[in-house]
């Protein structure tokens, strides 16, 4: 749900195309796993803060596949 709920704040923001609700949908899935795996990261080592590891994690998906 939160997914859907995102997409359409985030779909607000984007120029309209005929692909928008999809590339909306697919930023919020990005984001909110990024922040899933990086609170999970954060709960098996507390030692780094959350906030670094939400960064990295957004920063490391934005790098194009090798």
């Amino acid at each position: 749900m939160a997914e859907r709920e995102l997409s359409g704040v985030i779909a607000g923001r984007l120029p309209a195309a005929p692909d928008t609700p999809l590339r909306a949908r697919l930023l919020a899935a990005h984001f909110l796993t990024a922040v899933r795996v990086a609170n999970q990261v954060w709960l098996e080592r507390p030692e780094e803060p959350l906030i670094d590891l939400v960064r990295r994690a957004l920063a490391t998906t934005a790098e194009p596949f090798a």
